[in-house]
């Protein structure tokens, strides 16, 4: 799968360096300002989306407790927004894109296979492990 990062906020923007150079120190700081809890469970995370094919097969190998999911509540007319557990309190949420163009909810049916480009839109800070 390819990842890219829509970058309008500064803590994605801080994701994006840290993910893009996980080495250069500065950007590891900017990260860690944002995001105290995910250092090393972020990369090794990017790491497997790189590496396989398309969301089926992320699914299918990773399904423990990191499996891709739908984010519900989702407008029929608005794109599609999947998400993914990072950590305990961590959740990123994407859109897919399809020839070009972001996926509308309406237009889903489960073709997890044919989610092969992810464009990350947030990786939330809720705690989770609170509730």
């Amino acid at each position: 799968m390819t990842v890219t990062y829509q970058a309008r906020s500064k803590e994605m923007k801080a994701l994006e360096g840290y993910i893009s150079n996980p080495q250069d120190n500065k950007a590891k700081r900017k990260f860690e300002r944002y995001f105290n809890e995910v250092d090393s469970s972020i990369i090794k995370l990017h790491q497997k989306l790189l590496a396989s094919e398309n969301a089926l097969v992320y699914n299918q190998i990773y399904s423990a407790n990191n499996r891709i999911e739908i984010k519900r509540s989702s407008a029929d007319k608005a794109p599609l927004i999947l998400k993914l557990r990072v950590s305990n309190s961590y959740r990123k949420f994407f859109h897919s894109i399809n020839d070009g163009e972001l996926l509308i909810t309406k237009d889903w049916d489960n073709q997890f296979d044919q989610v092969k480009d992810l464009l990350v839109v947030d990786l939330n800070k809720h705690n989770y492990k609170a509730v």
